[in-house]
């Protein structure tokens, strides 16, 4: 039986238990295409366990919007953008909005629009904001509000602006740490922005630098251990930071390798979640939730545009026979369709399991009166699991992953 879980609290401590986020071994899971228009450059934020992406560009600008549900792995055409169609704006959520701004069409929009994702409806908020229009600017949001630094109009920008939804207005904030530039990449933690790599004209970029919203400060940190490049992939999981994928606009190269940033010790680590399509990936939409990520469209070096998906899971601790201690062995795991739960027999009488996917879902299955049971995983999406084990006040959890 599948049902949605509400207990937020409750899966957050059972995540805490199960994952261990530093120096981790990750994997790339090819998911569904996505099924609209290939394209690359497009908007992208998420709200409430859903992604949203639209727009973007695949010989022209698009102006179609889409919603992805993680959990059933599918699309739904949301309400069109209903300013001129573009490409490369800088977009962030706030609540249950999302917010994009500017972008490009053979001419560099400074208007501003809101997304209403309970409604289903687009609203302008002003044709002209005071921050200079402007596209390949990264955008995010920091203590509930929206920013948007860097980008390209005319010349490269490295302006900062903050937009307050309870006052609807832009404040212009530090200038970005580094030099002026386009298409850098960018992620959040613990409430910090950080923003690195990019262009300035032919230029390539590997400095990146920290921003604290309280302080109103930048702060040079480590440099980007990889090959400079644009347009290329930033998200946050957990605590780690992570870079990479790309392009560079001089060799025509696209890479798949990606480094991890602890913030911690300002260090950068080679991270084993080298992308799996041999032709890289540039310019996609980002969609994070909790301890997971899912990119997809873009470009690659084998065609223009592509519709392909993908998601990055942990597999840290991911062993054939998984023993949790001497009352419970789960097998086999990673697993494509039984997974085998076995017991002692004096702890079976009150055993109960719950089996969480990364967003929520949960699955209750009653024990019986055995010393080993079954679990048919066979229908579930490729991807991590948690089995929470609850035997005689005792809760055991363990990671699970299904291929």
């Amino acid at each position: 039986m599948m049902k949605k879980t509400i207990g937020i609290v409750t899966l957050i401590c059972l995540m805490a238990l199960a994952l261990n986020t530093f120096a981790q071994p990750w994997a790339w899971i090819q998911k569904n295409n996505f099924t609209g228009v290939a394209r690359s450059s497009p908007a992208w934020f998420t709200i409430n366990g859903f992604g949203y992406m639209g727009m973007g560009y695949d010989g022209a600008g698009l102006n179609d919007f889409w919603k992805y549900n993680p959990t059933n792995d599918s699309w739904t055409q949301m309400a069109n953008f209903t300013g001129t169609a573009r490409w490369s704006c800088p977009s962030f959520s706030i609540g249950s909005n999302g917010y994009v701004f500017g972008g490009n069409a053979s001419g560099y929009f400074s208007d501003f629009y809101k997304y209403n994702s309970v409604t289903n409806a687009w609203s302008l908020l002003t044709s002209t904001a005071p921050l200079p229009g402007r596209q390949d600017s990264y955008g995010c949001t920091l203590n509930g509000k929206g920013y948007v630094t860097t980008g390209y109009s005319s010349i490269d920008r490295k302006d900062t602006w903050q937009y307050d939804t309870l006052a609807n207005a832009w404040t212009q904030m530090a200038d970005y740490g580094g030099t002026e530039r386009d298409a850098a990449l960018g992620f959040v933690i613990n409430n910090k922005m950080y923003v690195g790599t990019g262009q300035t004209g032919a230029v390539l970029h590997t400095d990146f630098y920290k921003y604290d919203p309280d302080s109103n400060t930048w702060a040079a940190i480590a440099n980007f251990p990889g090959a400079a490049r644009n347009s290329a992939v930033g998200f946050a999981i957990d605590s780690i930071g992570f870079a990479g994928a790309g392009f560079d606009i001089n060799s025509g190269v696209f890479y798949k390798d990606f480094y991890e940033y602890h913030p911690a010790t300002n260090t950068w680590t080679t991270s084993t979640a080298t992308f799996p399509d041999i032709n890289g990936i540039a310019y996609p939409f980002i969609f994070p939730f909790n301890h997971t990520v899912f990119i997809g469209t873009g470009r690659d070096s084998s065609t223009t545009y592509i519709n392909k998906v993908f998601q990055l899971i942990t597999t840290e601790g991911v062993t054939e026979v998984s023993r949790n201690n001497d009352d419970i062995l789960i097998f086999p795991n990673p697993v494509t369709d039984l997974l085998t739960i076995s017991f002692t027999a004096d702890k079976i009488k009150s055993c109960t399991i719950i089996l969480y996917d990364m967003l929520g879902e949960k699955i209750i299955v009653p024990i019986k009166s055995e010393r080993q049971t079954t679990m048919d995983v066979s229908k579930l999406l490729q991807g991590i699991y948690f089995l929470e084990v609850n035997m005689a006040g005792q809760k055991i959890v363990k990671k699970v992953v299904k291929m």
